[in-house]
């Protein structure tokens, strides 16, 4: 019975321990600090860190153990240092993909996540062997690396030299330490060294992360620039901050910032980045060139490239720009040292202006793209997956060719060539094909179209020169009704390529009306000394013709409207021929002094839509003004005609002035006084009664005099038009009490 008993015993210890065992292990695994002590930790009182461990726990960057103490002097691991530094700077907003290559910090882990950020915020990483050691302690120059990527640069950095330890510092640490200790978040121990592979303990990762809190400009929202000439600085940046499509062509500058949101550029001519750290940018920007240049110490980790952009560099090294991806129909322009450009999108434009690629990565993606060699720019190594063309005088030392189609201008140092794919060929051989676009016969044509002419390879003018945008006139014309009809003004661009002109009329282009676009013969060569032909093509815009529209006349629109003292010319949109005025100069500046008022008029030629102002008119004068329009929207001899006879109205009230010396309309507060105004009367306006009241207080022995004149409210002196008078004001008042006075001006009526 006892033996039975006693295995009674031995098996209810069992079962109990059994019990325990699973209810422990059905409990959450927390985190090193995940308790957070808000009644206080019970192992910091009285230490030197009790005012930073509390503060922290306060702003929930910190916690503690589950029995209620912080350690303070225990070292802080790798984790829980980046799952402290990530709350203290919110980077939990960030949007990030959740994965890890790292093969130590598995999915299940509670710092699986913490890892993950600091990996894309850019501020840590792994060993060389693809682990993140987390449970690792990390020693003070680690962290010091780890924050300097966060922190912008201070005034100055600390020397080091003085310690006696300084040259224990890692040399990739060194710079990093030497900042901190120039901010004062991490300063010697007692002993005056700085110990930088000491284990970084809770109590100092408390009082570093309490000093940033305190002294550094944290921004977690998205962040707007559209303003001119607008300069962020000094500021770590969370959230997205975005270069405004209303920025239009104006420019912004970002010194010394960390931006570890997304920099997107939407707006802007040229944006300029001074010793700051961007994890991402992108570039896509409508229509006109966004350039956008990097200074000093600046990195931009990943930068991406859509629409049209210049992209400059100033590190030898190339390492500010680590890695540039170009998508499709971008045009991007790169100028400077570039360790890694990949196009992943067809039709895109790489233009390496100066400078060098080490290696150029055209992907499957990358169809039909054109990469421009200028000068003598060079890519290391080029591997192409994809038909495209190189063209150009610089060099690509070693490509390797996986695809057909590739053509070269200058054939590479060297080359080699996948199985079954075709050896790439020296371009410009064939002949010059284009096309345009509106096509030829086009109908329906959109008023404000743009118009292509894409060339089948680069082009140079027939003498060699490389195309601008200036130079397109000189052999395209967009023409009116026929080929030799009249010239619509355009504006012109060529991308880098040198293959694709876009012309945009100056103006909307008329409704139903034929227009022919024109390409001089043998003004243009390709790289195979090949001329182009002479083409031609035409289109219609949708709508009625002009003449056909009722709501406007057949060569009419022309009007003459008077204001206050001018006379404006208007007539519509595109007319060509002479406008005739009473002028003897110039339509863009007529002045008074070339307008008569009757008489013989002289002509003056305008050959754009628009108007004509004639000012500088005087009030209460007539004008007679006649204007001629010839050869509107036809190639006959009508004329269109337009006359007015106006009289200028009187000047406004506003334009009036009385001043004293000071700048004031009121006499205040004198006794006996002589004061002296300008009463200025501009010409044309008629004349002025100026009338001084009496005073505004009441029983005084005030006697006013204007010109030597004693005068009443309803008194004054007349002031001549078109000019200025000075008047005398003599108030002789009360002397035992100050008085009021105040000078009115008045318009005679006329």
């Amino acid at each position: 019975m006892i033996g039975m008993k006693h295995r009674i015993r031995i098996r209810d210890r069992v079962l109990t321990l059994i019990l325990s065992l699973l209810l422990f292990l059905s409990l959450p695994l927390l985190s090193p600090q995940s308790v957070n002590a808000a009644s206080g930790f019970w192992d910091i009182s009285g230490h030197w860190s009790e005012f930073y461990v509390k503060k922290v726990n306060n702003a929930n960057v910190i916690s503690g153990y589950p029995d209620g103490g912080f350690q303070p002097d225990k070292a802080v691991t790798r984790a829980e240092f980046i799952s402290m530094v990530n709350r203290t700077y919110e980077l939990n907003r960030l949007d990030i993909a959740d994965t890890s290559t790292l093969s130590d910090v598995p999915y299940s882990s509670w710092y699986y996540k913490d890892v993950t950020l600091a990996v894309s915020a850019g501020y840590a990483g792994g060993y060389n062997d693809g682990t993140f050691r987390p449970n690792n302690p990390i020693t003070r120059q680690e962290a010091a690396v780890m924050l300097d990527r966060l922190i912008p640069n201070g005034k100055k950095a600390g020397s080091l030299k003085s310690y006696p330890d300084s040259k224990q510092l890692q040399s990739w640490a060194a710079a990093a330490f030497s900042k901190l200790n120039g901010k004062g978040y991490m300063g010697p121990y007692s002993d005056n060294k700085l110990h930088p592979a000491d284990p970084l303990t809770r109590a100092q990762t408390a009082k570093i992360l309490s000093d940033i809190l305190d002294n550094e400009d944290i921004v977690t929202r998205r962040t707007i620039v559209d303003q001119d000439k607008t300069t962020l600085a000094g500021k770590t940046f969370v959230g997205d901050v975005r270069i405004d499509e209303d920025l239009e062509e104006g420019s912004a500058t970002i010194d010394n910032c960390i931006i570890l949101g997304d920099l997107i550029i939407n707006g802007g001519s040229t944006i300029t980045l001074n010793n700051t750290r961007v994890v991402k940018a992108e570039a896509d920007k409508d229509d006109t060139q966004v350039r956008i240049a990097t200074k000093g110490n600046t990195t931009i980790s990943n930068l991406e490239l859509y629409g049209k952009s210049y992209i400059q560099t100033t590190g030898k090294d190339g390492q500010g720009t680590p890695k540039v991806i170009i998508h499709g129909s971008a045009d991007a322009t790169l100028k400077g040292v570039f360790p890694k450009v990949s196009i992943e999108g067809s039709r895109a434009i790489l233009n390496l202006e100066s400078g060098k690629v080490l290696d150029l990565q055209v992907t499957d993606d990358g169809r039909y793209s054109d990469i421009v060699l200028s000068g003598k720019a060079e890519i290391t190594q080029a591997t192409v997956d994809n038909e495209c063309y190189f063209h150009g005088t610089g060099t690509v030392a070693y490509m390797i060719v996986n695809a057909d189609g590739v053509t070269y201008e200058t054939k590479p140092g060297k080359m080699t060539v996948g199985l079954k794919t075709d050896r790439p060929q020296e371009g410009g051989d064939e002949d010059v094909d284009v096309a345009f676009k509106p096509k030829n016969k086009a109908n329906d044509v959109d008023v404000e179209t743009e118009i292509t002419i894409t060339f089948n390879t680069s082009m140079k003018l027939a003498g060699g020169k490389e195309i601008s945008d200036s130079s397109v006139g000189n052999f395209i014309t967009l023409a009116k009704g026929s080929k030799t009809g009249d010239k619509v003004p355009f504006k012109a661009a060529i991308n880098s390529a040198k293959k694709i002109i876009t012309i945009t009329p100056s103006q909307k282009l008329l409704t139903g009306t034929r227009y022919y676009v024109v390409l001089a013969e043998e003004t243009l060569i390709n790289g195979g000394g090949n001329l182009n032909d002479g083409r031609s093509v035409y289109f219609t815009t949708e709508g009625l013709a002009p003449e056909e529209t009722a709501a406007t006349p057949a060569l009419g629109g022309l009007t003459l409207t008077p204001s206050d003292s001018s006379i404006t010319v208007s007539f519509m949109p595109n007319s060509t021929g002479t406008v005739y005025a009473i002028a003897k100069t110039s339509p863009e500046a007529l002045t008074v002094s070339q307008i008569r008022s009757g008489g013989k008029s002289t002509s003056v030629k305008y050959n754009t839509a628009g108007t004509l102002t004639l000012t500088g008119l005087s009030a209460n004068t007539k004008y007679y003004v006649s204007a001629f329009l010839r050869n509107a929207y036809s190639t006959d001899s009508a004329i269109v005609t337009a006359n007015t006879t106006t009289t200028m109205p009187e000047a406004a009230l506003s334009s009036l002035t009385l001043k004293t010396s000071s700048g004031s309309n009121l006499l205040t507060g004198f006794k006996a006084e002589t004061k002296t105004y300008d009463v200025q009367v501009p010409a044309g306006t008629a004349a002025v009664d100026v009338a001084a009241a009496t005073n505004t207080t009441t029983n005084t022995n005030a006697v006013i005099t204007i010109n030597g004149e004693t005068v009443n409210s309803k008194t004054g002196i007349v002031v001549t038009a078109g000019s200025t008078t000075k008047i005398t004001v003599n108030i002789s008042a009360d002397n035992k009490k100050a008085v009021d006075y105040v000078i009115n001006v008045t318009v005679a009526a006329q």
